[in-house]
């Protein structure tokens, strides 16, 4: 397997990844003989019938097998794999110099340092690895980056450069460089453009031509996109394809890939196949490709189930499938007259063009059928749904047909009948019967097996009509009859009996009606219809006007109605030319009116009238009669026509009636009132009811008249108003009843009676000053006078008049409500015009609450302000009408802020309402606008509120301030806030002396109503207090003064010692911090702190010593204290002191016997300096310098105050181990310390063999001796690979015995010791020869002879010289036919020599014999042959023990 990798990811991985790599085979798939060789490689024969493919030098097998069985000579593989060429790849080591100019001396200064910088990298000492480039440039201008290329043949060194890099090796080996060093580094593998980078097993990476159709980018080979394509190896980009062409696929090889092609768009309810491929939306198919698009089940293209197309062809190319559907979708359509209706529909996001009704022409086969019937497609909103609406469709067989894109879409075999449903109606013309006559209509609908369960409705001029309705069917019709026994005029109209064919699921299919016309002629109104009264004689008034009418139902033009009179004394009746008629009335045309008008009645006009229909002249009906009598004239009107009234005064209504002679008995007088709905209401006569409405009348002798009253004492309301008129019953028999609606001035007819009141005004709340509308309202007339009044006087007001509701309203705008004005008054008096006689008044008061808040403080002298810690009780008043469901609801703001302490609230509920808000003791902060606010919930009147501005005045604090001794100057600021006095000045004292103090005094300039000073003092030494003053004045005059005062506080650290400067470790350590004491009278804490170096020691306020009970050599070191006066930091004296505890520390050393590492020994003296330099025995031998060894003492550092010593010992070898003493004697005392460091490395000592050099069957032993720690992890390798057939025979060694030695022993073999990460890899190296001739195809071969026999020798081992071949002890150069080939010398890595000869049976009369081989090895002149022995196989004879 080939792994390919980035070049970013590690060298080494513990798992491999695979990638696809396009392979290279040699030929075709075919038979191979299992001795065939392989491109770039060989075959080699294992165990049993596996065949190995092995690659030459540097090639290796990208993709394919690497092994197959050999059977009956055949190797079972499709293909053979090919070898291909692989190159080791570079490191580059990306280092990076930061602030260094980047200067082209600057690059070649540090380009010149490359060799010394890995100078000890093992690979450049040991040759493997070499520095094959340098390049460098700027990064920002300020940065120098290099680029350093290696060069190396094996896996291993390319970890160790990486590792050496990445890890800084190069600073950890060199204690001191004398070169510039990288800030930044690290390090890749890369390969040349055009490479790719794989891992081909055993940890190795190597560098692979990118194949055919791919390119190299960033150590990748990848595959060529579509629409471009690589024909040559090692490419770093693809050709991209001449447009329109593109590739069909990734990874195209040659310019042939590029063709010309489709790309395949989304199909709807289908598939699209290409060789019953399934392909997607997306896909390509080369130009001239047919394929297929295939329908979902239940949908069609074109009438079939799939369309074929080619690519190229632009015409008649499909990208859905549909299913065209039909209402009704039953197999037979039934309709009635005029043809049935078809909906065609289909779901598709190309709207259709149109949509056609295929009518059948007898065959199956649809292709022919008419299409003459054509309908536009509507489309359903926001949808795909399409339709079209065929009407009057005939009998036939259709099918729907949709065009989309130009062509037909259709379902196949979905064809449907229409059928013929007929109903018919019985009589069909209109029938004329007369009242009293029977009739019959009868429907009759068609049966079909299909609408078996048909039903007949019936519905009478449009409604739903069931009486009398009988049903019948059989196997031809449905029946159903409306039958009228005795017709009356109600029975006549327009009659129409649906029938509904329905199927047997009771579904509607087809509906059809019959129409009837029944006209029944009969009279509708007779002349007792024209007169009033109960009685059978109606009496008419003399002199009076009077209509008779006749009315009559009927329809032809040979009927008509008639009027005849009887005079009074006459036999006979006589036919009345009418005076007006005959008239239709009604709204079915078939109703006639003729009217008969008497203009004056007398005595001649009464009798008797009756009304008569004739037919052709013919009597048909003839009416009842009713009696006319004509009496002499009486009379009833109205006094006045209006009269005038204002709810809760009196108002009398007038009526007078005729009193003549004839009349005996007084007559009966009744009042009625005029109801908008025609049912007008009576007033009781002579009684008195609820609202005070009383009736009377009196006789007026002299005049013949009788007078009647209606008086109401207090009009109730503005119901009482409306028309009144006055009816009179004269009871001389007859009894006749006049009423003043006949009067014959229209004015008298009715008296109105015109109410006057006004509706009452709402109260209202509102805050002063705020803006509001008054509306009153008077009904009764039109009151141009009415108006607001305020204490007698008229306002501005505007009336305006509504004629409908008889209403005047009029308005009054105030522009800003006054506390001092609560009330108002709306007025207005009726017009001579509308009230006769007296002009009614009315009057409405509107009252308007107002809503105010007044606010006080309990200061009465806040002019410029209140003193700081003063109590002040700010007092908001506001209004609480009695009228208020609920009191007011107080807040309190202080600017925008709400404020919710200090409020008494328990006099808000009192009228007026109180709040109060208390700030026991002012404070700066308390300066502001106050507000009280009131909102009035229950009459919706919010935010009526006062405001109260508050200054508080005083004087910020002014700090003490705290001092370090030597300060240069300290500053005191003072500030006063509230100050809004004109005239202010500020003054400085001091306690020590009053004189005022005028240097050092700078105003300062403050914003708003505070001013300030600031007094600098320069070089403070003693303490005092300070005294800052204001004294604020207006015009002249004193108004308050304010003062603040601070003081100095000078503090220091006046000694930090310890008891014991100079210690050793065990002894006891205190030290002490002393500083200033702090005056009486002054709070001001100290914190003390002793570090030692950043890290605390000890943090007090109250101590100032820190203990070491046993000093450490870490309590070695520079003490800091630091004494913080205060909370202010700045204020914090700092003193440092040198704490020595001397000491020697050392720690122990290990170092790699490679032969090229260093030992580092190192002894830190901790305290004061040392006198000189350290001095190093072993064993008590001294160590001096020079040579392997390198002694080296620092200066003593004063930051850690220690002193560092170091031995170097270079190439380290184990014989360096032991136990080394350091000592060194210290300035102060003359003491001198010593410590010891052991000394103890590793290393792998020998990897050898017994006997590098040995025969088959030969014994040889493997030892690889290594110096054991618990650490050291022991591996082995052959030719590169795993190897775990060693064993340990003791810690320190690892053995390989083989007593009997076999060819596939030879090999390179590495032993590899891994001592953890502080060590780096170290190994060993020792080749196995194993010599024996292996013989090719065995030592005895049967041939026929019918085709060229191969032979091959292998000499295994180490190098061999040029074989010979012998055919039975002669020299294969002298045998003809017989041939020997090249041969293939002997390499390190192959371990073989082979030659072959060739035997061509056809040239050699007898090639059986026995073949030799030989050669001779250069070691030793040692020589190995071996022998084939080859046996022709012939058929000696072939007969027949009875030829004939």
């Amino acid at each position: 397997m080939i792994t390919h990798y980035h070049s970013s990811m590690l060298l080494r991985v513990s798992a491999f990844l695979f990638i696809s790599f396009q392979a290279v085979y040699t030929q075709p798939a075919a038979e191979y003989p299992c001795d065939t060789t392989i491109r770039n490689g060989f075959t080699e024969r294992g165990e049993g019938d596996i065949v190995y493919f092995k690659c030459n030098t540097n090639h290796a097998i990208i993709n394919g097998p690497k092994s197959a069985q050999c059977i009956n000579n055949v190797l079972d593989v499709d293909k053979l794999p090919s070898c291909q060429e692989f190159q080791s790849p570079k490191t580059r080591a990306h280092l990076t110099y930061e602030d260094v100019e980047c200067s082209d001396e600057n690059r070649n200064i540090l380009k010149d340092s490359i060799p010394e910088l890995f100078a000890e990298m093992k690979c450049l000492l040991s040759g493997e690895c070499k520095i094959a480039d340098i390049a460098h440039g700027c990064i920002h201008g300020t940065k120098i980056q290099l680029e350093v290329f290696f060069d190396y043949p094996s896996s291993d060194t390319q970890y160790e450069i990486k590792d050496y890099i990445d890890n800084k090796r190069y600073l950890s080996r060199r204690k001191r460089n004398t070169f510039p060093t990288p800030d930044q580094n690290n390090a890749n593998t890369v390969c040349n453009p055009g490479q790719g980078l794989f891992d081909v097993g055993n940890g190795l990476f190597v560098c692979i031509s990118c194949a055919l159709g791919q390119y190299g980018e960033n150590n990748e080979c990848k595959l060529c996109a579509q629409g471009t394509y690589s024909d040559a190896e090692a490419s770093t980009s693809c050709t991209a394809c001449t447009p329109p062409a593109t590739t069909l696929t990734e990874g195209s090889v040659a310019a042939s890939d590029c063709v010309e092609v489709c790309t395949l768009a989304a199909v709807e309810k289908g598939t699209y196949q290409v060789n019953s491929v399934n392909k997607a939306a997306g896909d390509i198919v080369a130009k001239d490709t047919v394929f297929s698009l295939i329908c979902d089940s239940g949908y069609y293209v074109g009438g079939g189930q799939s369309h074929v197309m080619t690519c190229g062809v632009t015409t008649n190319v499909l990208t859905s499938c549909y299913q065209v559907t039909r209402e009704p979708s039953g197999s037979n359509v039934y309709y009635t007259a005029g043809g049935g209706t078809v909906t065609c529909k289909v779901t598709s996001a190309t709207a259709p063009t149109s949509f056609i009704l295929a009518k059948s022409d007898g065959n199956n086969d649809m292709t022919n059928w008419d299409r003459t019937t054509t309908s536009a497609s509507s489309t359903a909103s926001g949808t795909n749904d399409h339709s079209a609406e065929f009407t009057g469709v005939t009998a036939g067989t259709y099918t729907c047909i949709a065009v989309i894109n130009g062509a037909e879409q259709y379902v196949p075999n979905t064809a449907f009948t229409t059928v013929e449903l007929s109903v018919s109606a019985d009589p069909s013309a209109a029938v004329t019967k007369y009242v009293g006559e029977s009739a019959t209509l009868t429907a009759q609908a068609t049966y079909h097996s299909g609408v078996a369960n048909t039903v007949i409705t019936w519905q009478k001029d449009g409604n739903v009509y069931s009486t009398d309705i009988s049903s019948s069917s059989d196997s031809s019709f449905f029946k159903s009859e409306a039958s009228f026994a005795t017709l009356a005029l109600a029975n006549r109209g327009a009659y129409t009996a649906t029938a509904s064919f329905k199927d047997q699921t009771n579904n509607e299919q087809a509906s059809g009606n019959a129409a009837f016309t029944l006209n029944v002629v009969g009279l509708l109104t007779n002349p007792v219809d024209s007169f009033s009264g109960n009685l059978n004689i109606k009496y008419v008034v003399e002199a009076t006007a009077q209509t008779i009418k006749c009315k009559a139902g009927y329809s032809s033009t040979s009927v008509g109605v008639k009027m005849q009179h009887k005079a009074p004394g006459a036999s006979s009746f006589t036919d009345l030319t009418p005076t007006t008629g005959p008239t239709q009335t009604g709204t079915d045309n078939n109703e006639w009116e003729i009217s008969y008008v008497i203009a004056s009645a007398a005595t001649a006009n009464g009798g008797n009238y009756r009304c008569i229909i004739e037919e052709n002249q013919v009597t048909k009906i003839t009416g009842p009669e009713v009696e006319v009598s004509v009496v002499e004239g009486l009379n009833v009107e109205m006094n006045a026509e209006t009269v005038c009234g204002v709810v809760g005064s009196a108002a009398v209504i007038t009526c007078t009636a005729a009193y003549p002679d004839s009349q005996t008995n007084e007559p009966y007088m009744k009042f009625y009132k005029v109801n908008a709905n025609g049912d007008d209401t009576l007033i009781s006569s002579a009684e008195s009811d609820a609202n005070g409405i009383v009736t009377s009348g009196s006789k007026d002798v002299a005049n013949k008249k009788w007078v009647a009253t209606l008086s109401f004492s207090s009009v109730p309301d503005s119901a009482t108003g409306g028309d009144y008129y006055c009816e009179v019953n004269y009871p001389n028999d007859p009894l006749i009843v006049v009423n003043s609606l006949s009067a014959t001035d229209a004015t008298k007819q009715k008296t109105n009676l015109n109410i006057f009141y006004a509706d009452p005004i709402a109260k209202q709340y509102k805050k002063v000053g705020e803006q509001f509308t008054l509306s009153a309202v008077f009904h009764g007339g039109n009151y141009q006078t009415a108006t607001f009044r305020y204490a007698g006087n008229d306002l501005l007001a505007t009336p305006s008049y509504n004629s409908q509701t008889k209403q005047t309203t009029v308005t009054l705008s105030v522009t800003a409500a006054l506390d001092s004005i609560r009330s108002y008054d709306a007025y207005f008096q009726a017009s001579a015009s509308e009230c006769p006689g007296t002009q009614p008044e009315v009057t409405t008061v509107a009252v308007v609450e107002i809503m105010n808040v007044n606010m006080t403080a309990s200061n009465p002298d806040t002019t410029y302000g209140v003193d700081t810690g003063e109590t002040l009780t700010l007092t908001c008043q506001f209004s609480n009408p009695s009228s208020l469901t609920s009191a007011g609801t107080v807040s309190w703001t202080k600017g925008t802020t709400a404020v919710s302490s200090g409020i008494d609230s328990t006099g808000v509920t009192l009228s007026p309402g109180i709040s109060k808000l208390t700030i026991a003791s002012t404070s700066s902060t308390d300066t502001g606008v106050y507000t009280c606010n009131v909102d009035y919930s229950s009459v919706s009147v919010t935010g009526v509120s006062g405001t109260y501005s508050v200054t508080v005045r005083g004087a910020t604090d002014m700090q003490d301030n705290v001092v370090l001794t030597g300060a240069a100057n300290t500053v005191f600021s003072c500030s006063f806030f509230g100050i809004l006095t004109t005239s202010n000045v500020i003054t400085w004292t001091k306690s020590s002396d009053s004189t005022p103090i005028t240097s050092g005094v700078t105003p300062v300039a403050l914003s708003g109503e505070t001013i300030g000073s600031t007094l600098t003092i320069t070089s403070p030494s003693t303490n005092d207090e300070y005294t800052c003053a204001l004294v604020a004045s207006e015009s002249g005059q004193q108004k308050f003064t304010l003062q603040d005062t601070a003081r100095i506080i000078m503090m220091q650290i006046t000694s930090f010692t310890s008891s014991e400067a100079t210690a050793a470790v065990g002894d006891a350590i205190t030290l002490t911090c002393e500083s200033s004491a702090v005056p009486q009278g002054i709070s001001l804490e100290k914190t003390t702190k002793i570090k030692l170096g950043s890290v605390e020691k000890m943090s007090s306020t109250t101590a100032n010593t820190y203990t070491i009970s046993s000093a450490l050599s870490t309590d070695n070191g520079v003490y800091t204290c630091e004494v913080q006066f205060g909370s202010d930091a700045a204020n914090t004296d700092t003193e440092t002191l040198n704490q020595y505890v001397r000491h020697v520390a050392n720690t122990n050393a290990f170092a790699l016997s490679d032969g090229s590492s260093s030992a580092v020994l190192t002894c830190v003296f901790y305290g004061d300096a040392l006198s000189s330099g350290v001095t190093w025995t072993l064993a008590s031998t001294a160590v001096t310098a020079g040579g392997r060894f390198s002694l080296n003492t620092d200066s003593h550092d004063t930051a850690t105050l220690t002193t560092t010593a170091t031995l170097t010992i270079s190439s380290y070898i184990t014989s360096d181990n032991g136990i080394y003493t350091c000592a060194g004697t210290y300035s102060t005392g003359g003491v001198t310390l010593s410590g010891e460091v052991t000394l103890s490395g590793v290393g792998l000592d020998s990897f050898s063999s017994t006997s590098p050099t040995v025969n088959k069957d030969g014994t040889f032993t493997l030892s690889c001796v290594y110096t054991h720690t618990d650490t050291a992890v022991v591996t082995w390798t052959k030719n590169g690979n795993a190897f775990t057939d060693m064993s340990r025979e003791s810690n320190g060694v690892h053995t390989f015995v083989r007593t009997t030695a076999v060819i596939e022993d030879n090999g390179a073999y590495v032993c590899q010791v891994n001592y953890g990460t502080d060590f780096e890899l170290v190994s060993s190296s020792v080749t196995q020869y194993v010599r024996e001739v292996e013989l090719v195809p065995g030592a005895t071969v049967y041939h026929a002879g019918t085709a060229t026999l191969s032979l091959t020798c292998k000499f295994w081992g180490d190098e061999s010289t040029t074989a010979t071949w012998e055919k039975d002890d002669t020299a294969v150069g002298g045998v003809d036919g017989v041939t020997a080939g090249s041969p293939v010398s002997w390499t390190s890595t192959t371990m073989f020599m082979e030659t072959t000869v060739e035997i061509n049976p056809t040239t050699i009369s007898s090639f059986g014999g026995t073949y030799k081989c030989g050669a001779v090895y250069t070691a030793g002149t040692e020589s190995k042959t071996g022998s084939i022995d080859v046996v022709k196989l012939s058929i000696h004879a072939f007969t027949s023990t009875s030829p004939t």
